[in-house]
């Protein structure tokens, strides 16, 4: 009988098999063809940096989130063992993907932030931020999310398996890898809030600063260069509204878990499905909505011929 745990377990491997053989391999070769053009324009610009660096992040945090779906599927692996009791591996693993996890939401700020700065500042943006200037925030990004994450190394992580009587109905679960206090979760969950909420309210705040900014230089600029740093704004509006409507879904999964509606039994592989999009939609978005990437991407892979002269997003370290 096909039941209703059978549909999410098929959904979550059909997802997770476009995602694993589709969607990573575009993205990684998105971020190829930025790696390879780093030094040419516009590529050597502060925003493909920081767009390559969140693409790495991105992808490394989808292939360690995908352990917890072998625990879904309930895969019977060694290193999930022994259930209930501290697992040093898991600990390794948990310790990494958070502390990649909070680079995540740091890089989609930084790169918020860059654009804010590119659009309301435009004449000081190239003297400011500079190449040098993007490393740097990278290497402070990844310390703040070391010392955020590096608790985790001293506290016990384990893969919890547990049963259920709903309706007469036993049901087996194996969550994880999770923390085995439950405290000590929900402070780290209510930090994953923390920083998902700063992606949107800096974002809404920068935002509609810029969009009064772009409609005065609709009107008063003609020049080109300033067009094109607008354009670069497109993948990161869509950026945004990718993380709005994470939001959105998490405000209704916490509303499912917490009281007895009818989809809360939905609500663990509709989190997994909705990871897949977020984490690997960046490749996607930056092939989408940038001129330069796109041609680059179709160049790469030999589906369009070599143009020899490429336009620069600016004459100047802009972008």
């Amino acid at each position: 009988m096909f039941t209703e745990a059978d549909f999410g377990d098929v959904v979550t491997k059909i997802v997770t098999a476009f995602s694993v053989f589709v969607s990573c391999p575009f993205y990684i070769i998105v971020i190829v063809v930025l790696h390879k053009n780093r030094k040419k324009e516009p590529f050597n610009s502060p925003f493909f940096t920081l767009y390559r660096t969140l693409g790495i992040v991105d992808v490394m945090v989808y292939h360690l989130f995908n352990i917890g779906k072998l625990t879904y599927w309930k895969i019977e692996l060694s290193i999930l063992q022994p259930y209930n009791q501290p697992n040093t591996i898991m600990q390794v693993v948990i310790f990494i993907n958070w502390w990649l996890a909070y680079m995540q939401f740091q890089l989609t700020i930084l790169c918020c932030l860059n654009r804010f700065t590119a659009i309301v500042w435009t004449a000081s943006y190239g003297q400011y931020w500079t190449n040098r200037v993007t490393k740097l925030l990278l290497c402070t990004i990844a310390f703040i999310s070391l010392c955020l994450s590096i608790p985790i190394l001293f506290i016990d992580i384990t893969v919890a398996r547990f049963t259920t009587i709903v309706n007469g109905v036993t049901r087996l679960w194996t969550v994880g890898p999770t923390f085995k206090q439950v405290a000590v979760g929900q402070i780290y969950l209510l930090s994953w809030k923390i920083h998902v909420y700063a992606i949107i309210i800096i974002c809404t705040v920068c935002y509609a600063i810029m969009f009064i900014k772009i409609r005065a230089i609709r009107t008063s600029s003609k020049t080109s260069v300033v067009r094109r740093e607008i354009r670069l704004l497109y993948p990161m509006t869509v950026l945004y509204m990718c993380n709005f409507l994470y939001v959105v879904f998490f405000m209704i999964h916490d509303y499912w878990v917490a009281t007895p509606h009818t989809h809360s039994r939905d609500s663990e592989w509709i989190i997994l499905v909705a990871s897949d999009a977020y984490d690997l939609s960046n490749g996607y978005v930056i092939m989408l909505t940038s001129a330069e990437v796109r041609n680059a991407v179709l160049q790469f892979l030999r589906v369009r011929p070599k143009i020899t002269n490429v336009v620069s997003i600016s004459s100047i370290n802009t972008l």
